[in-house]
């Protein structure tokens, strides 16, 4: 990542909601909320739709990530991009469970 790539934008974002998201699920624990749906708090759901909206926040940004004569639709591309996603996913999932 290059200072002044703008591509790499909408990235950064998702992936600032996803750990804004897992990090304030993970603090909702700690404080004393009556539950709303099963044991999760109003706090927790907001939490997880913030991580939610990052992860497609950075599934977005790969796909309209290629151009010409970018590697992101060649095989390797989409292997990255599919190992970024499926992390990012079970990191959320990992933090709900």
């Amino acid at each position: 990542m290059t200072l002044g790539n703008e591509s790499d934008d909408p990235a950064i974002l998702g992936r600032y909601l996803v750990g804004a998201g897992a990090i304030r699920f993970g603090i909702e624990f700690v404080r004393i909320s009556a539950p709303v749906l099963g044991p999760l708090t109003l706090a927790q759901l907001w939490s997880c739709a913030v991580a939610i909206v990052g992860v497609t926040v950075i599934l977005r940004s790969h796909r309209s990530a290629g151009g010409p004569g970018e590697s992101t639709c060649s095989e390797l591309g989409r292997e990255r991009g599919a190992q970024l996603s499926f992390a990012t996913v079970a990191a959320v999932l990992g933090m709900i469970a």
